[in-house]
Order: structure tokens, then C-alpha cells, then sequence
């Protein structure tokens, strides 16, 4: 109850009343000891009112129950709120933490303490130490309160936040408004969360990221296991790598960094700039991992889309060796270049300089090309090999089994003109392309086939054994490399 006890003096060698020094006081001087409710207050001297008020100057010590300590110069003693004010080399103790400041209200009552002109505490048992413009301290409850200016120091991390609780029995802080949190190999922001200082395991949100060495990690929520070196994110979710320079995106992220792993699911692309263009790269999910010697390598899994400007493709699965440059589809891949449609059992696609250098095909690879009209190039055989330039298809050698369907084009006063089919049968074959369509063919093992007028051409003439024309799987642009959509 306030105010329940009065003021008791215990101790003073002088004791005074002088109305001309302090009006309706009892001034004491020397070792002066006072008590009420269950605290004891020690001092060099004191003016005692007598409404149990009271001020007191020098060598100030309080102590109340077992574990609070608090020392000043000064104090002003209000008996009716049971408040007090400490002036001037302020210190409040309470078991391991210790608070100095300048200017301190502390409520009896309540056991809590406030400042406002700036703090420092520390906790030996923690090894934190927190600074911050005002705050204040509710010792029944071991909780502080900050603002403004806060920093929370730790030989493990380093905490800096607008607005920031802390519990000094669980070591979890709770952050409100801009918050960094500098570790040894990380920087973590976020304006929302919580840091659990002792297990080092937090989550956050409101523009939340975590910043290692290499990689970025945003989302709308993270969750990060600081000693363990992962975290986990939720909704518009970026992983970026700033060595080998990709960008994954999706709706729910992981990152290892003790193992230099990612994955990325829900909708997820993974992005990969070069100089003059970028790569975007659809799955179901994607993974991003770093080998035993340093290989950076990019899994997809299901319906995988892709798209660059002078190359597109889709696939069930996806293999990219970053540092070879090399991409590998699998599963009924498809690959477009220009008006080329390129499939096979199994593709891989050979960067060099960001665009596209050479395709191989391997085991029923077929390629088509569309002469418009319902008219297509075709060619079929064991095994593919395209050779790029300027991203460009210029050649083509199939290998083994080979058989072609093509038109010759013909040229009169200056106009183009389709009027004959060649379907030809021949183990290998070497096609010289122009503009992306066929210029001239090598048929180099025993030729055997025919030219025939299109007017006498029947379907059969004019269609290879399982040709399919997958236009509309074809990704237009990087907004529709998504399946769904």
C-alpha cells in the first residue's frame, strides 16, 4: 500500500531543527541511516520533512529486499507515491545487472526504475552491456525498456535498434522500429522481432534480412539459428549471392550458410545477370549449392521453365554448373532458339560470355524449325550438336540415324517461295543454317531420299515419326516462365 509506513529515522550523529535552513525538516548529518517499508537508506546527510518526505545528499546507498542496490549523490523522497529521484552518479543494482546514469526516477512501489538522459547497463552473468538515451527497469520482472540511441553489446554481436526490450532472465530482446544486429559474419536488420541473446535463435519481420559474407536473405519473416548459420524465410522471399551473382526468388527460402546452401520454393525463379542480358529460371524448387571444390550448382525440380532473349527452354529437372557455364536438362526437355525447337532425351546447353555456345542433344534428338504455312524444317537422329554464334544457330551436325524433312527455298524477282519437300534418310548429317532457318544440308553416309513437288507431297512427306510443335509451352518472356499462369 503506498504510503503505509512513515519515514523512520535510525541513525544520525547531528540531528537539527532549524526552520531557517529547511523549513519544517530535521536536518541529520553524519552516517545517517532511515527506513520505511521494507527499505534502508544510508547517506552523509538528509533533511527529513515532516510529511515523510525527505532529501538526502552524498554517499547514497538504498537497499531494498534481497537484491536491489541503488547509489547516488543525491535523492528526493516523495512518501505519498513512494518515488524517488537520484541525481549524479546514479547506480541501481539487481543481482548481476547494474545500471548507472545520471539521473534516475525510481517508484518504491513498483520497483521501477527510469531514466532519461541517457544509461548504461551491464550484466555479468551475460556479458551484455545495453546503452540507450532513456529506458527503464522493472525489477520484479527482470525487464528493461529502451529508446532511443539503443545498443546492445555482446563479445559475440552487437545490437542497434530505434526501440528495444529486454528480459534479463530469459536474455531475450524484442525489437520496435530499425534494428541491426552485427555478428561476426553476419548483419542481421529487421523493424519487428525477437533475439533470444543466449541460444541465438530469432525471428523478425518488416523489411527482415540477414547479410553473411557472400549471400542476402529477405523476406517478410525470417527465422535465423544463429549458431547454427541458417535461417529460414516466409513470403517474397530473396536469396541473393554476391560472388557468383545470381538472385533466387520465391515464397519460402532456407539458407545454410555454415554449408553455402540454398533452396527456394513457392513460384521461385532464379535469376542470373550477364553483361548485355539475364537469365530467369522457373521450378517448383530450386537449389543453390557450393561443392567440395567450390563448384556453384544449380538444381530445378519440376516444371522448369526458363527464359533468355536469344534462348528458351523447359524441362521436368535442371542441373546449371555455374563455373563450367553448363546447363543440363532432363525428362523431355524442350529448347527454343529463334524459330528452332530443339528436344531430346537428355540437353545440355554450354555457355561462354553469357550467351549461349554450343547445344548438345543426346538420344532421340529431334529439331524443328518453322517455315510458316504449316511448313517445318525437321531433322531427327541419335545425337545433336549445335554450334552458336553471336547467339546465333549457324550449324548443326547430327549424329547417327540420321532423317530430315526440309524445304528448299526459292528464290524469283526478288520474292521467296516454298515449292518442293526433301525427306531424306542418312546416318550423319551436317546443316548449315542462315537467319535461323536451313541454308544448305551435307548428308554424309549414304543419302538415300527424294525431292517431290508439295503439290504431290502427302502428310507422311511431310512429318517425321513423333514431331510435335510446342509453341504454346514456348516462355514469351520472363513473366511467363510460370506454368500455371
Amino acid at each position: 500500500m503506498v504510503g503505509q509506513n512513515q519515514v523512520e529515522v535510525l541513525q544520525g550523529n547531528t540531528w537539527e531543527y532549524d526552520d531557517a535552513i529547511a523549513q519544517g525538516a530535521q536536518r541529520l548529518i553524519g552516517l545517517v541511516v532511515l527506513a520505511f517499508d521494507d527499505v534502508t537508506l544510508s547517506c552523509d546527510s538528509a533533511y527529513v520533512y515532516e510529511n515523510n518526505n525527505f532529501t538526502a545528499f552524498h554517499n547514497i546507498h538504498i537497499n531494498q529486499g534481497d537484491s536491489i542496490h541503488v547509489y547516488g549523490d543525491q535523492i528526493d523522497y516523495t512518501y505519498l507515491t513512494e518515488s524517488a529521484i537520484l541525481r549524479d552518479n546514479v547506480l541501481f543494482k539487481d543481482k548481476d545487472m547494474t545500471l548507472k546514469t545520471d539521473y534516475l526516477n525510481y517508484d518504491l512501489n513498483t520497483c521501477i526504475g527510469s531514466y532519461s538522459s541517457g544509461g548504461n547497463i551491464t550484466s555479468t552473468e551475460n556479458n551484455n552491456t545495453l546503452t540507450s538515451s532513456s529506458g527503464s527497469y522493472a525489477s520484479d520482472i527482470e525487464m528493461f525498456y529502451f529508446r532511443e540511441n539503443v545498443i546492445l553489446s555482446n563479445p559475440d554481436y552487437i545490437v542497434k535498434s530505434d526501440t528495444l526490450h529486454y528480459n534479463n532472465t530469459s536474455e531475450i530482446s524484442y525489437f520496435f522500429g530499425p534494428t541491426t544486429i552485427l555478428g561476426e559474419d553476419s548483419e542481421i536488420y529487421c523493424e519487428n522481432g525477437w533475439y533470444n541473446t543466449q541460444s541465438e535463435i530469432c525471428q523478425f519481420s518488416k523489411n527482415a534480412s540477414i547479410t553473411s559474407e557472400t549471400t542476402l536473405l529477405k523476406g517478410d519473416s525470417i527465422y535465423y539459428d544463429g549458431s547454427n548459420k541458417y535461417g529460414e524465410a516466409f513470403k517474397n522471399v530473396m536469396i541473393s549471392d554476391s560472388v557468383d551473382k545470381f538472385i533466387i526468388t520465391g515464397e519460402y527460402g532456407f539458407h545454410d550458410q555454415l554449408n553455402d546452401s540454398s533452396f527456394v520454393v513457392g513460384r521461385a525463379v532464379y535469376t542470373q545477370d550477364f553483361e548485355k542480358d539475364s537469365l530467369f529460371l522457373h521450378a517448383d524448387t530450386l537449389l543453390a549449392v557450393n561443392d567440395s571444390i567450390g563448384q556453384n550448382i544449380i538444381r530445378a525440380f519440376n516444371r522448369v521453365t526458363f527464359y533468355k532473349t536469344d534462348i528458351q527452354g523447359k524441362a521436368d529437372s535442371l542441373v546449371w554448373l555455374n563455373n563450367d557455364s553448363i546447363i543440363q536438362m532432363f525428362h523431355e526437355p524442350i529448347v527454343w532458339s529463334e524459330s528452332n525447337q530443339v528436344a531430346a532425351d537428355t540437353i545440355s546447353i554450354k555457355m561462354k560470355g553469357g550467351n549461349v555456345h554450343q547445344l548438345l542433344a543426346k538420344k532421340n534428338a529431334f529439331i524443328s524449325s518453322d517455315k510458316g504455312a504449316g511448313k517445318f524444317d525437321q531433322i531427327k537422329g541419335r545425337e545433336l550438336v549445335g554450334h552458336f554464334k553471336k547467339n546465333e544457330l549457324y550449324k548443326l551436325d547430327m549424329l547417327g540415324n540420321g532423317q530430315a524433312v526440309y524445304y528448299p527455298i526459292q528464290e524469283k524477282n526478288g520474292l521467296s517461295s516454298i515449292s518442293s519437300v526433301n525427306k531424306i534418310d542418312c546416318s550423319d548429317i551436317v546443316i548449315f543454317m542462315k537467319d535461323s532457318y536451313i541454308e544448305r544440308i551435307k548428308f554424309l553416309t549414304k543419302p538415300k531420299g527424294a525431292m517431290m513437288p508439295i503439290t504431290q507431297a502427302v502428310i507422311s512427306d511431310e512429318k517425321l515419326k513423333n514431331f510435335k510443335w510446342h509453341i504454346e509451352k514456348r516462355p514469351k518472356d520472363q513473366h511467363s516462365i510460370f506454368p500455371e499462369d
